[in-house]
């Protein structure tokens, strides 16, 4: 199963969740039982940022490591490659650089095979990063929720002296317990899928990368250029580099 269809795998177990959730009210007992309109503000906004991360940010990485997977796999399989993909960008632009180098006498070119090999992987995982940083951004968003509704409910009001003052105490602590319980739970159990979401990419990524590491180094160190439809330099300039070398 390719990066792009375990994300939709994942997504349809995210939103059967969701769509068990809204079955058993869970929504209406949220809105019900914590009526605070700041409380409910706080919620939507985590909600929006969760959804942004999973649907714009998630789908762009599985799309992107989903291409240049179906690429590489062409590469494996001696098939032509249409040039679709940032991964064959990067062989072919590997292999017109190694044509430069193998002109001007250089016979090492491991620096770049570490160089292309850095390029895709910056730009595989930059999305995925994204969503690493809206996770924790959640994650302690939540914990600032808490320590916010435990300041409001108890550090804010002083001990109650009479019944009147007890019943104030109760109905504010109970206003605080919502902005440091709702928002929170939010917080956490979308950061939660966004983690099992960043974990997933990430290995879909790895899975790309050793694909394309194979190939890269048949590219840039062995010097198969026909593999990117670039013809190999003439026998006669290989064979002026190797004697210019030996003198």
């Amino acid at each position: 199963m390719n990066a792009y269809r375990r994300y939709m795998a994942l997504t349809a177990v995210v939103a059967s969740a969701a769509i068990y959730a809204l079955w058993h009210g869970v929504v209406g007992w949220g809105i019900q039982k914590f009526p605070d309109i700041p409380t409910q503000i706080v919620v939507a906004g985590v909600a929006v940022v969760f959804i942004y991360a999973y649907t714009v940010l998630g789908h762009r990485a599985a799309l992107l490591a989903s291409r240049n997977e179906s690429s590489l796999m062409l590469f494996d399989s001696n098939a032509v490659v249409n040039g679709a993909s940032e991964s064959f960008d990067l062989l072919k632009k590997a292999a017109t650089l190694r044509n430069k180098g193998v002109g001007v006498n250089q016979r090492d070119f491991s620096l770049l095979y570490e160089l292309t090999h850095e390029e895709l992987e910056g730009e595989l995982k930059a999305p995925i990063e994204s969503i690493d940083a809206v996770r924790i951004f959640l994650f302690f968003a939540g914990l600032t929720f808490t320590v916010i509704g435990i300041v409001q409910g108890f550090a804010s009001q002083g001990i109650p002296s009479n019944p009147e003052e007890a019943k104030i105490y109760s109905f504010t602590i109970i206003k605080a317990l919502g902005l440091a319980y709702l928002p929170t739970a939010t917080c956490i159990g979308t950061s939660l899928v966004l983690y099992v979401l960043s974990y997933q990419l990430q290995q879909d990524i790895g899975r790309v990368l050793r694909r394309f590491d194979a190939i890269l180094y048949r590219v840039a160190i062995l010097g198969e250029q026909e593999l990117v439809g670039l013809k190999r330099l003439a026998g006669s300039e290989e064979r002026r580099v190797t004697h210019a070398q030996s003198t």
